[in-house]
């Protein structure tokens, strides 16, 4: 069913199309009746594309649209030719990933995911001083081969990391296994 308004209900001049109050404003007023647009925050899915021809994470080339992933992006990595370790360098943020490919993480870099479920298929390589996070209930699976030495590894809110692969983990003074509030896990 296709709804039409009279013309003067689209017209962005007339005075039921005014903004009143931060965050909304109003699309038409018919019979009585306020029609409201809310706020909404809209999930998007970033890929690889490799565009820049590194390897580095934080090169915003290598992305759909040429731009880093957001906190609120879900990341695609595909299986590429070659094994392929996509460096993360510095703290990134993203709802989810699900990567068919290696991901490695430097001492200065961390890798922390939101919410929803993740996976990486590839080897997961974290250098001593990384950190890898998970929050909120999310998910995360390294099925893959992964090093975690002199890494630390945090799971909060119900969140819970699985490495069934793992295939090393040797403890430093500065690294940390810590699964905190109820339904947390680190596997």
């Amino acid at each position: 069913m296709e709804l039409r308004f009279p013309k003067r209900f689209l017209n962005p001049r007339h005075r039921s199309h005014r903004a009143r109050g931060k965050g909304s404003r109003r699309l038409f007023s018919h019979l009585g009746h306020e029609f409201r647009l809310e706020d909404r925050r809209l999930l998007s899915t970033v890929g690889w594309d490799g565009g820049a021809g590194t390897l580095n994470w934080q090169d915003a080339a290598n992305w759909s649209a040429d731009v880093l992933p957001a906190p609120t992006d879900d990341v695609v990595i595909p299986d590429l030719l070659g094994e392929i370790r996509i460096l993360i360098t510095q703290s990134t943020v993203v709802r989810s990933i699900n990567s068919a490919e290696g991901l490695g993480i430097t001492s200065s870099g961390s890798l922390t995911v939101t919410s929803s479920s993740s996976q990486v298929t590839g080897e997961l390589a974290l250098s001593s001083g990384a950190s890898i996070s998970a929050s909120t209930g999310a998910v995360f699976t390294a099925s893959g081969a992964a090093n975690l030495d002199g890494a630390s590894v945090y799971a909060t809110g119900g969140a819970v990391l699985t490495f069934p692969g793992v295939t090393s983990y040797t403890s430093t003074t500065s690294s940390v296994l810590q699964a905190t509030g109820s339904g947390s896990a680190i596997v």
